[in-house]
């Protein structure tokens, strides 16, 4: 996977948060709604799906911003026993923080639900 470079004059430096750019970005894609997929399906079976992704977001997002960070999706994956399933870097190609506080809006992951 290649890191995105800001290039200024004559010097190429990686951005403090990068992003990938690669393939990977739809294998993940899809790697990550089978995991939340399968986890919804053996915990989840009996409740709406609305209250599943309520669920889903309360485990990601501790302090109720709306807002979490890659630390805190990989902890999900970790916490739901999926962490064998799907690497950092994957995770990274799907949740790719752009902002400078390195944050990720929930909705990145409601779209994968």
């Amino acid at each position: 996977a290649s890191r995105l470079y800001f290039i200024a004059s004559h010097s190429a430096k990686p951005l403090k948060n990068y992003c990938f750019i690669s393939t990977q970005i739809e294998p993940a894609k899809s790697k990550i709604q089978s995991i939340l997929a399968d986890y919804r399906r053996d915990n989840y079976a009996q409740t709406t799906s609305s209250r599943f992704k309520k669920e889903l977001v309360g485990a990601v997002s501790k302090d109720g911003s709306g807002m979490t960070t890659l630390d805190e999706v990989e902890r999900l994956f970790r916490n739901i026993g999926a962490s064998h399933r799907i690497s950092r870097q994957e995770i990274e190609s799907v949740m790719c923080p752009v902002r400078p506080d390195s944050k990720i809006p929930l909705e990145q992951i409601f779209q994968l639900l």
